[in-house]
């Protein structure tokens, strides 16, 4: 994902934050490799997980403040991701 788009999304116009956002960016992209089955394959030319990387980022930015906090994403979050996962699993029916 490019961090320019990543920035629109945010509405954050300066470089100050560049390389925090790149780390939260790779953390965002693990959480999800980790969170959704056959994430190589439901990740190719899939728009919603650039928005869910966005949203991630943005969740994680929006509240590094209170970073012991323990937090949930919201349930737009949740629900795509377990979407996700769902169509994650279906290629482990059919590849098997």
């Amino acid at each position: 994902m490019d961090i320019d788009v990543l920035k629109q999304y945010l509405r954050i116009d300066y470089d100050d934050d560049d390389e925090f956002l790149y780390n939260l960016l790779s953390v965002a992209e693990n959480y999800l490799s980790n969170a959704i089955t056959n994430y190589e394959l439901v990740s190719k030319n899939n728009a919603e997980i650039d928005l869910l990387k966005s949203a991630i980022v943005q969740e994680l930015y929006d509240n590094r403040e209170n970073e012991k906090e323990q937090r949930k994403f919201g349930f737009l979050i949740q629900n795509m991701i377990t979407q996700l996962n769902a169509k994650g699993g279906k290629y482990d029916k059919y590849n098997k």
